[in-house]
């Protein structure tokens, strides 16, 4: 009865030795992923800042190009108007 204690023991120490190991390495890696994610909450501020400024420029070329749009549609109106000046003085002439 006392070796089979002891062996049991044995076993149980070994067993515990072994698992430690594998418990370490987990622990570090938790420890590893908290510390990256304080760092991406450290950064978010900074992240959600270029996102808002993102959105606005590209609102502002959205209207630049809205504009474009409606003064190329209009084109053949706008030079009508722009040889206006050149015909009156044509016809004076």
């Amino acid at each position: 009865m006392y070796l089979n204690k002891r062996g049991f023991k044995m076993r149980w120490l070994t067993w515990r030795a072994r698992s430690a190991r594998p418990y370490a390495t987990v622990r570090q890696e938790v420890s590893e992923i908290e510390g990256n994610l304080d760092a991406m909450r450290a950064a978010l501020p900074a992240l959600r800042g270029g996102c808002q400024e993102f959105a606005s420029r590209a609102e502002e070329i959205s209207r630049s190009r809205a504009l474009n749009r409606q003064m190329l549609s209009n084109h053949a109106t706008l030079l009508d108007l722009l040889e206006v000046p050149q015909l009156q003085d044509t016809c004076i002439r």
